[in-house]
């Protein structure tokens, strides 16, 4: 099977703690328990979001419907916030918007990926799904606030701030919109043409007289080199899941294990007892007996300690995960630019046809002796596009030039960042290894000192046996 998987009649973790639980309390055994520090803090940061009590509100009616709500809570130092701490209720459904506005109003810039909205519908209200949608949307608006750009976002303010349901806003209503689009300016079918002008471009039946080109070799090559790390990062995900898995099966197999002695160490005592304290037989007993106590003990520690480094471990290689998400998203923003550009020659060849239109029009009147009405009327409809379309592309080369701006930063950042994370990471994780070879030696030492102190009392008392004699 899969690591951290358990085999068929093979116990899991979850099994082992209850017995181990079960099983000290009746004996009223006490063993200490065992941690290991993961890391120190950060520093405090001047947006922290967080996303916790989630809560079930029931619709009522006929179909009885339901849906769930989450506590956000926000502490801040940023002076456009109106408070310093302060908390809304939002569902799922408005974070789906949140993500989709920011997405339109800030282009080229790398934008982390919200937690996934498609899944069984009949797990959507089980206890198991709601917190690991509250943990994932924690990690997401944690995302959020550290981008030093969406954090100062009024879409994230107002998602922050608004204490009642987002779509009754009429501020977040209007915030839907594409950067760069003009209503005023853009004509209609302005998505349907840049399709058009995507095929043509792709299969060659296009020859502009104005080839608007991507010559930035910076961000193309970054764009194959992301392509590359998240194939890096996928196998090095699924390298630190595996070993993850695999250390919470030690874990499990320590306490099995400590679990088991206990149990002999209990019938060896009562065994012991039944033959007689002082008897050839029963003496031994009891003496083996403490030794399984004392091993089980042990392991029990050990698996404590064990599950502890495993927590750390897996919080800090996190990082990894949170990276394969990062670098599709910084794809996306790379690719603002290109969809920014294809909008560009769109308006730009629309606009030169237009303009030679107006040209073999006006050539047909002034080879006629009168002009035609109808052909005049429509030269005017065709100077007032022009017009319109002239403010667009002076819109759309602005776009192009303000998302190159914004992805040469995004590059810089993200790489800045990424190389601080993963060696933050990777010294944390060390530092736990460390920590956890270091108390593996002090608690196994401990064993042994016990079973040599007790062999030595156990020649002691073999000494002086002929004297009592």
């Amino acid at each position: 099977g899969a690591a951290g998987e358990a085999e068929p009649g093979e116990k899991t973790g979850e099994q082992v703690e209850a017995e181990l639980t079960a099983e000290l309390g009746a004996s009223a055994t006490a063993i200490p328990n065992e941690t290991l520090d993961h890391g120190a803090a950060s520093e405090e940061a001047p947006l922290v979001i967080s996303v916790g009590e989630p809560m079930k509100h029931h619709s009522g009616g006929v179909m009885g419907g339901s849906h769930v709500t989450y506590l956000i809570t926000t502490k801040t130092s940023l002076p456009n916030f109106k408070k310093g701490e302060f908390q809304v209720r939002r569902r799922f459904r408005e974070v789906v918007s949140l993500a989709n506005r920011l997405e339109l109003a800030h282009r080229g810039y790398f934008i982390p990926p919200r937690p996934e909205k498609n899944v069984v519908e009949s797990k959507i209200q089980s206890t198991e799904f709601i917190e690991l949608r509250r943990l994932l949307l924690s990690r997401y608006m944690s995302k959020l606030a550290r981008h030093p750009v969406l954090r100062e976002s009024p879409i994230l303010r107002l998602f922050l701030e608004y204490e009642g349901e987002l779509a009754s806003n009429i501020d977040w209503s209007q915030m839907k919109t594409l950067e760069g689009s003009s209503p005023e300016t853009d004509l209609q079918g302005r998505w349907l043409k840049e399709l058009n002008q995507k095929l043509k471009n792709k299969m060659g039946l296009d020859t502009p007289k104005t080839v608007v080109e991507d010559t930035d070799e910076v961000l193309q090559e970054n764009r194959m080199r992301y392509k590359e790390m998240e194939a890096h990062l996928s196998r090095a995900s699924v390298s630190a899941e595996s070993l993850v898995q695999r250390l919470e099966k030690l874990a499990t197999a320590y306490g099995d294990f400590g679990l088991t002695c206990i149990k002999v160490s209990k019938s060896e005592e009562a065994e012991g007892a039944r033959r007689g304290k002082y008897s050839e037989v029963g003496e031994p007993m009891r003496a083996m007996s403490v030794d399984y106590r004392r091993a089980g003990t042990t392991s029990v520690r050990m698996s404590r300690l064990t599950r502890s480094g495993t927590e750390g471990m897996a919080a800090h290689l996190t990082q990894v995960h949170d990276y394969l998400g990062l670098v599709p998203a910084a794809r996306l923003g790379l690719r603002n630019r290109r969809q920014a550009l294809l909008s560009y020659q769109t308006i730009v060849n629309e606009l030169e046809a237009k303009k030679r239109r107006v040209a073999e029009l006006e050539d047909m009147n002034n080879r006629k002796i009168a002009a035609d009405p109808s052909r005049t009327r429509k030269i005017a409809d065709l100077t007032r596009d022009i017009s319109s379309l002239e403010v667009s592309k002076s819109h759309a080369f602005e776009m192009v030039e303000e998302v190159a701006k914004r992805n040469h930063a995004e590059v810089k950042r993200f790489q800045e960042e990424r190389l601080v994370d993963q060696k933050e990471m990777l010294r944390n994780v060390c530092n736990i290894m460390e920590l956890y070879y270091e108390r593996t030696v002090s608690i196994w030492d401990d064993m042994v000192q016990g079973v040599e102190v007790a062999a030595d009392l156990g020649e002691e008392g073999e000494d002086e046996e002929p004297a009592d004699k």
